[in-house]
C-alpha cells in the first residue's frame, strides 16, 4: 500500500474542524511535497498564522520499524523544549482514527525553506558543514538523559540494525 494517500479538501477541513471548531475556515493548503513518512501539508486559515499538518500513513503501509512513529514524535517533544533548537510548537494531535483512519497533527511553521529544497543551491563543497551541523543538533538531542527505549518502535525485535531489517520484511 501507498504510504502518501491522498488527502481530501473534505478530510482537511474536518481536521480543522476538530483542532479549531467548526467555525474554522481553511482558505488553503498545500502539501510541501512528498516526506519519507508523512504527508505534509501547510494549511491557511481565515483569521490564523499558517500552520503545518502532518499526517502518518495508514497502519497497514507501515513497515515494523515504522509503526506510530508521528505519536513518539508527539511524546519526545517536551524533551526538545529546553533545548537551544528551533523547534515548532503543537497545536493539536489526534491519534484517534474518529475524523481521518490515520494519525495526525498540526505544528507552527517555522521560518525558512527545508535543507532539501536549500541545499542544492550551494556548492557542493559546503554541504560537509552542513551535515557537521545536522550531526551536531542530533548529538545534542541523542545526549537527552530518559529512557532511550521508551521511544524505541514498540513492536521491532531487539537491537536497531534488527529493526531495521524487519521493516523490510
Amino acid at each position: 500500500m501507498e504510504i502518501h494517500l491522498p488527502v481530501t479538501d473534505r478530510q482537511i477541513q474536518a481536521m480543522c474542524h476538530r483542532a479549531f471548531g467548526v467555525n474554522a475556515q481553511v482558505r488553503q493548503a498545500v502539501e510541501f511535497g512528498r516526506g519519507l513518512y508523512n504527508t505534509v501539508l501547510r494549511v491557511q486559515m481565515d483569521g490564523q498564522e499558517p500552520f503545518v499538518l502532518r499526517i502518518a500513513p495508514h497502519p497497514s503501509a507501515q513497515a515494523r520499524s515504522e509503526r506510530e512513529l508521528l505519536r513518539n514524535e508527539y511524546a519526545t517533544a517536551p524533551f526538545l523544549a529546553g533545548l537551544a533548537i528551533p523547534t515548532p510548537r503543537l497545536l493539536f494531535a489526534d491519534f484517534t482514527g474518529e475524523v481521518i483512519d490515520r494519525d495526525w497533527m498540526m505544528q507552527t511553521l517555522l521560518p525558512g525553506v527545508s535543507a532539501s529544497d536549500a541545499l542544492r543551491d550551494f556548492p557542493q563543497q559546503s554541504w560537509p558543514h552542513f551535515y557537521a551541523q545536522l550531526g551536531g543538533i542530533t548529538r545534542t538531542v541523542r545526549q537527552i538523559p530518559g529512557n532511550r527505549d521508551r521511544f524505541s518502535p514498540s513492536s521491532a525485535p531487539g537491537t536497531r540494525p534488527e529493526a531495521r531489517r524487519s521493516s523490510t520484511g
